[in-house]
């Protein structure tokens, strides 16, 4: 299950310090990221609209995830 840890780090990396990897998510389009992504986190947005992720709002770091719009996924 995905977690507000793994989908920063999905972005980010995992050490806080974004490498070419993640650099080409942000600004390029290619079709298998966006599979991954879609395969990964899409099924977050129907949870977070049943309020099945509101325990993440605790958290800045969490909540952070919570106020993406649904087409980033």
């Amino acid at each position: 299950m995905e977690t507000a840890d793994t989908i920063h780090a999905f972005w980010f990396g995992s050490d806080g310090d974004a490498s070419a990897h993640q650099s080409a998510l942000w600004w390029g389009k290619r079709a298998e990221a966006d599979a991954e992504i879609h395969r990964r986190f899409a099924a977050l947005v129907g949870r977070t609209a049943a309020g099945e992720l509101d325990g993440w709002l605790a958290t800045a770091d969490e909540a952070v995830f919570l106020q993406q719009p649904d087409s980033s996924f």
